[in-house]
């Protein structure tokens, strides 16, 4: 292995029992005076080689690509790679009479597996010339051959070059592993120079600096520095006076090669920059990523910690952090870093309060809570975590009134007196007002309960007895809100009271239509028709629409009775509608604020609440009804609100046993109405659900 075809051409001179290379050469047509030339090592390849052969001359033949030798896949410049005089290590050709081109590396100088200087003379001081074909023995008869024993050659700079060309494996070394290996030699050589000497103005002449460049280089990062910041104690105590590019001498002066060494030169000058830091105060640099400075500037801590320091100030004044001279070191910036991470977030500190987090800058601007500026990169503050334990433990030993009546939560309370939040928040935290109860289940300002007129009568209808609202007739009857009126103008559903804002239908007016008609498209499943369709369908099935010729009516209604036969569907049973009724009475005591239809279907029928926010279906199945509850993504509203408070959702209605149905990110849940237990735990929490749409503020 490592065998070039320019030696390989050697040997089978040699074979042949000729006793020049160059004479050989010459006699068949190879008139080049460089060993090194592709005339040479393209005759031998062209020879009736095995493939293998062939494969491992081409691998260990330098090839010239531009300004570099190519050698097994790595790059060497020209000046790397010289034949003047042909090197070779006693122990490798006692093992295997053949030369290896990584002899011909120049900063080659010792072998990694025998420990032994390579030599490139005989007898008396001698340089054996390339001409001579043999490998075993010198012009002179002398033995080139040893037997030496094997060494561990690990930590030679040219294990590593062996290790790179793939001949032998070898630890990781991060600082080199990931340039080219001609740059590798150059960065060993330049690193080894600066190390091997005391501060100087001007580059010293060195003759092998690779090994200790390789010492230094073959560590970590952290290493590197270490190694700076000792030569610098050592070397350069009094440079350290005058900034970073005097401090290590001729190394940072630029110069032939720093320039060629490009971007793995970045590596050094971190290293000596971060050394240097450690010893002198310095001012920013340039690039602040990966370093590991001692002293930092406000700036760039600034922009490590993502703080706005102008703002900042007042905290780190008030826990002693602030820093003289602006300047930080790296304990100090850990400790600022700890102390920050320490306070509270808006969003933490909500949790902790029980409050929406708009509140708490209200609290800490009314100082009701210790709060700073700047610690974050929006405007939202940092919240001391004492003062905000002292707010809650205030809230939760304030006095009660007791007082009877309907609980409200302090934020339906403050809606339903028309009075802001923060206004609610300031009188109960001031005294002017008490709050009927606290509950012990909830958090802050969450378990606090206002004695008020009951929330449901809010959002019962204003309609009288007899009578009935547009949207509750919608609601009853499955038509679109833009039908009621035609209707209502027509006289199919009877006026009965008018207001300067309101008009108000006769309930048995509603309850006729409902017996007599219903709205096609619920059936467009059983139709097999989409909403576009279902006047063609129904005109298939020879089921007449009533109501066209009234403007502005756009629902297929039809007979209900007429339909079902023609699609061969029974109606529910007495006792499901029965069922749906007693559902119907407990959800106007707990949950009024949705609209149920009065007559249940075999197709689903929607359930909104009064804001029209959120829906629910309804539907019977077989004997039973079940509600169910769909979170779409396409629907975008409710859907970006739901991800936001999905915990509470699932909170107030464990009923639903909800659950994500892949691939569509669909989340469904449902409840079958069993008996009159399941029928009230659901109504509650369809109530629930209605508030917390209200209290989060869904938009």
């Amino acid at each position: 292995m490592g065998e070039p075809g320019y030696t390989y051409f050697g040997r089978l001179v040699g074979e042949e029992g000729l006793a020049s290379v160059r004479a050989y050469a010459n006699s068949i047509g190879v008139t080049t005076t460089s060993i090194l030339s592709p005339e040479i090592s393209d005759k031998v390849i062209n020879l009736p080689l095995s493939p293998a052969s062939k494969e491992s001359l081409e691998r260990w033949t330098p090839r010239r690509i531009g300004r570099f030798f190519v050698i097994s896949g790595e790059k060497f410049r020209i000046g790397q790679i010289s034949a003047v005089h042909r090197r070779f290590c006693r122990g490798c050709l006692g093992e295997m009479k053949s030369h290896r081109v990584w002899w011909d590396i120049v900063p080659f100088r010792i072998c990694p597996i025998h420990g032994c200087p390579l030599e490139e003379t005989f007898g008396e001081g001698r340089h054996l010339k390339w001409t001579w074909p043999h490998y075993g023995h010198a012009p002179d008869g002398e033995s080139l051959i040893a037997k030496l024993p094997i060494v561990d050659g690990s930590d030679l700079f040219e294990h590593y070059l062996l290790q790179r060309l793939g001949c032998v494996s070898g630890r990781p070394r991060p600082l080199l592993d990931d340039i080219d290996l001609y740059q590798v030699i150059e960065l060993c050589g330049l690193v080894g120079r600066f190390f091997l000497h005391p501060w100087q103005e001007n580059a010293p002449q060195c003759e092998h600096p690779y090994q200790r460049g390789f010492e230094a280089l073959r560590g970590t990062h952290q290493e590197l520095v270490s190694l700076f910041e000792s030569w610098l104690v050592e070397n350069a105590a009094d440079a350290l006076k005058s900034g970073i590019e005097n401090g290590f001498g001729w190394i940072r002066r630029g110069g032939r090669g720093v320039n060629l060494l490009q971007k793995s030169w970045k590596r050094i000058d971190l290293a000596q920059k971060e050394a240097f830091a450690r010893h002198a105060r310095v001012t920013q640099f340039r690039e602040l990523r990966g370093f590991d400075f001692k002293f930092i500037t406000s700036q760039a801590l600034q922009k490590e910690l993502r703080i706005q320091y102008k703002l900042a100030r007042v905290f780190l004044r008030k826990r002693g952090l602030e820093s003289p001279d602006l300047k930080y070191s790296r304990d100090d910036v850990e400790k600022i870093r700890s102390a920050i991470d320490a306070l509270l977030t808006h969003k933490e500190c909500a949790a902790v309060l029980g409050c929406s987090k708009k509140m708490i800058r209200f609290l800490v601007t009314s100082g009701y809570l210790e709060g700073y500026l700047g610690l974050t990169a929006t405007s939202e503050f940092k919240i001391d975590p004492d003062s905000a334990r002292a707010l809650a433990e205030k809230i939760a030993t304030l006095p009660v009134s007791r007082k009877k009546g309907t609980r409200l939560t302090i934020w339906n309370y403050a809606r339903w007196n028309d009075i802001t939040p923060r206004k609610v928040v300031k009188m109960v935290l001031s005294g002017a007002l008490q709050p009927a109860a606290i509950r012990k289940d909830r958090i802050g300002f969450n378990a606090l309960r206002m004695a008020n007129d009951p929330p449901a009568a809010a959002v019962r209808s204003t309609a009288r007895e007899g009578e009935v609202t547009f949207g509750r007739a919608k609601a009853l009857l499955g038509l679109r809100h833009q039908s009621i009126a035609p209707l209502a103008r027509a006289g199919v559903l009877k006026i009965v009271r008018t207001t300067s804002s309101l008009s108000f239908l006769s309930e048995n007016s509603v309850k006729a239509f409902l017996a007599r008609y219903v709205e096609a498209s619920k059936y467009r499943k059983e139709l097999r028709a989409d909403r576009n369709d279902i006047a063609d369908a129904l005109a298939k099935l020879d089921v007449p629409r009533h109501f066209t010729d009234i403007d502005g009516m756009h629902d297929h209604v039809v007979e209900r009775t007429v339909l079902l036969k023609a699609l061969g569907i029974e109606e529910v049973s007495t006792a499901v509608q029965a069922t749906w009724q007693t559902f119907s009475s407990i959800a106007a005591e707990h949950c009024p604020a949705f609209l149920l239809p009065a007559i249940l279907t075999r197709s689903e029928q929607t359930i909104f609440n009064s804001t029209r926010v959120t829906r629910f279906t309804a539907a019977a199945v077989g004997n039973r009804i079940v509600i169910r509850k769909k979170f779409n993504p396409r629907a975008a509203r409710e859907w970006r609100w739901f991800e936001e408070h999905k915990a509470e959702v699932y909170r107030v209605m464990p009923t639903f046993r909800f659950q994500e149905v892949p691939p569509r990110d669909l989340v469904l849940g449902a409840c079958f109405l069993d008996d009159k237990e399941t029928m009230t735990k659901l109504a509650k929490e369809l109530g629930e659900y209605h508030w917390l749409l209200l209290k989060k503020e869904i938009r």
